[in-house]
């Protein structure tokens, strides 16, 4: 899970760096100003993103569970170290390849995306107080609905029967007596076992 986490960190942080130089080079310039603005503009936002991402996973310190502290620090250290090898590697990259062409900026898809993002972003600002209303109104429509969930503790129930594990469960089953989960609990002063 580790790897796919921080690489999934890693490329969040590409797509926004990247998405900013394009919208850079559809303006036109210098190259390499176009990168240093780049990283000036997304770099703190982009940090500040890193590391509260890498201060969430490391609460995970505080767990007594020696496989959740080793993947609180392994991935906030991943994070932060994607973060800045993201920072140095692509605007690396970028800098020894063309800049795209202004008419790349201009496909309809683009544009509409782009003004579909704006408006959304134009509604957050000038209705700020409706977004904490919807959010309200969703957690009392989520609390109405729990109860309709249903608690089930048959994990098989969940598996096709033509599963291979799922027609022994049956042949025991009908065979036999049944089957039923024991779990068996051992404590004793730590290095017993």
């Amino acid at each position: 899970m580790l790897p796919t986490l921080v690489a999934v960190n890693a490329l969040s942080y590409s797509i926004h760096f990247l998405n900013e130089y394009h919208h850079g080079c559809a303006r036109g310039g210098d190259p390499q100003r176009i990168l240093v603005e780049t990283a000036r503009h997304v770099g703190p936002a982009l940090a500040m993103a890193a590391l509260t991402t890498a201060i969430g996973f490391g609460t995970l310190l505080l767990s007594e569970l020696r496989s959740l502290r080793e993947l609180g620090t392994y991935s906030a250290v991943g994070i932060l170290a994607s973060f800045g090898l993201g920072l140095v590697v692509i605007p690396a990259l970028l800098a020894g390849l063309p800049l795209p062409s202004p008419s790349a900026h201009r496909h309809r898809e683009i544009r509409w995306l782009r003004a579909g993002l704006w408006r959304l972003a134009a509604i957050a600002n000038r209705d700020r107080w409706k977004i904490p209303v919807a959010l309200v109104l969703l957690v009392l429509v989520a609390l109405a609905g729990i109860r309709r969930v249903p608690v089930e503790t048959q994990w098989t129930r969940y598996l096709p029967g033509s599963m291979p594990s799922m027609r022994s469960l049956r042949a025991l089953q009908e065979t036999m007596a049944g089957f039923v989960l024991l779990e068996v609990v051992l404590e004793a002063e730590p290095g017993v076992f």
